[in-house]
């Protein structure tokens, strides 16, 4: 067996030990012994144990598993074979990154304010397949996924009012930014539910390594 140092966490830190197969965790050093978790991860860390939000997250939670099974599954991607959500944020991202590059170009803010509508249609149906997904999760994984929720339901609300503001003739950068910043902090919390966390990932002993 290779005497690759590798790492493991160990209440909150990441011990390097030469037994174990490694992590792959670009932050970890493998000169040091002990590795403190970006701060990032330790915020994040956090709201899985905040139990502040619970019932309105149960509330939440009822409605969706309300909805018909059929309109569930569609919704999920039972059909495709794998989730939905993380193909359908693409198009509302995109057009919404996309609509701040032109903002910083003369003459284009016909196309921006036509991308900022794109992006707003095109998040309702990626919102509908979230909260499916959402509401299958643990109580941690929830906790972090309504926050995550939240951002991106705040993002979706500046970048309509950013629209309506574009129609009337008015300028609607700063709500675009406003609204680009909080899907990044959004993104960074679902990397977390699905990269640290393991949300919707499939475990597959048949296919190889």
């Amino acid at each position: 067996m290779s005497n690759r140092p590798v790492r493991v966490r160990t209440a909150g830190a990441v011990t390097s030990t030469p037994e174990t197969p490694a992590s792959g965790e670009p932050w970890a050093d493998p000169g040091r012994s002990a590795v403190p978790e970006p701060l990032p991860y330790r915020l994040t860390a956090r709201i899985e144990t905040w139990p502040a939000l619970d019932g309105a997250l149960d509330a939440v939670s009822e409605r969706v598993r309300a909805v018909p099974k059929a309109l569930r599954d569609a919704l999920h991607g039972k059909q495709a074979g794998h989730p939905l959500h993380p193909v359908a944020v693409l198009l509302p991202t995109g057009a919404w990154m996309s609509a701040s590059v032109l903002d910083a170009v003369p003459g284009t803010g016909r196309a921006a304010r036509t991308l900022v509508g794109v992006g707003v249609l095109a998040a309702l149906p990626a919102v509908a397949a979230g909260l499916v997904d959402w509401s299958m999760q643990r109580r941690d994984q929830q906790r972090v996924g309504g926050v995550h929720a939240m951002a991106n339901t705040a993002a979706l609300a500046l970048y309509s009012l950013s629209w309506l503001r574009r129609r009337r003739g008015a300028s609607g950068v700063l709500p675009a930014l406003l609204g680009l910043g909080l899907i990044s902090a959004g993104g960074y919390l679902g990397g977390h539910m699905t990269y640290r966390r393991g949300v919707g990932v499939e475990s597959r002993p048949d296919l190889p390594a």
